[in-house]
């Protein structure tokens, strides 16, 4: 088998979750160059808090900005801002919240530390030498986990840090679900405030919606609310008046 085509062996090890393809390319003597299975594999050391996860029902996402340059070295420079990301576990049982944050950081990797005020798992810079002894550098990352802590619907963060999780011009921001192989863009209209879509940093404030397509479940549209810290009461409006997902909201 290692001896296949990177056409044919490709598909195969994009069919694998990041720990799967990390054993195979292992044994197999080859690179998994996957940019989504080195984006899990930087944060997480195994995966036993994702099964967990994953039998549970719930589809775990990671959101933020750049998602593609993780694992980029030219995006590690020294005193270069930590990336932020947040963790979604989109847990319909509760029973991730219930596990709690202890059962989560035994996953991750083991040189962070956890800000248990802000819920944020900061995670020093990292470098390493692939099998092909290429330097791999990844940066200084801070990994909002109150999802996991809270499991509430609607996530409260202040504006300058609901800013951290977008690029501007145009404004759009980056998600990957564990179990979908792939980094996706998430723009406008799937970018929701006050008033409908926004295409503007300052729109983001005081609340918005991202509408994240999910990995596991067929036709189903994960909603992520972040609303900053007194926001003052808004009408969320349905795109079917009363079911179906968030198209704007009204003050």
């Amino acid at each position: 088998m290692p001896n296949l085509p990177w056409e044919i062996l490709n598909p195969i090890i994009r069919s694998l979750d990041p720990f799967q393809a990390k054993k195979a390319a292992n044994a197999l003597s080859f690179i998994d160059e996957d940019e989504s299975h080195r984006l899990w594999r930087t944060i997480f050391k195994d995966d036993a808090w994702i099964k967990m996860a994953l039998n549970c029902g719930s589809d775990p996402v990671l959101i933020g900005a750049n998602l593609r340059t993780v694992t980029n070295s030219c995006q590690a420079k020294k005193g270069g801002k930590p990336l932020y990301i947040v963790l979604r576990a989109n847990d319909w049982s509760g029973d991730t919240r219930y596990a709690g944050v202890t059962s989560l950081r035994r996953s991750l990797r083991t040189d962070h530390c956890y800000d248990q005020k802000n819920h944020e798992v900061t995670l020093p810079k990292l470098s390493w030498y692939n099998t092909a002894n290429k330097k791999i550098t990844v940066p200084k990352i801070k990994l909002n986990v109150k999802d996991i802590v809270f499991g509430a619907e609607i996530m409260e963060l202040k504006g300058k840090t609901t800013r951290k999780l977008f690029e501007q011009n145009p404004l759009r921001s980056n998600f990957c679900f564990y179990s979908s192989g792939n980094i996706c863009t998430l723009a406008s209209p799937n970018i929701v405030g006050v008033g409908g879509s926004i295409s503007q940093r300052d729109a983001l404030t005081p609340i918005c919606v991202l509408n994240l397509p999910s990995s596991r479940h067929q036709g189903k549209i994960w909603q992520f609310t972040i609303e900053t810290p007194g926001c003052p009461p808004v009408k969320p409006i349905l795109k079917n008046g009363k079911t179906g997902p968030i198209v704007e909201y009204r003050y």
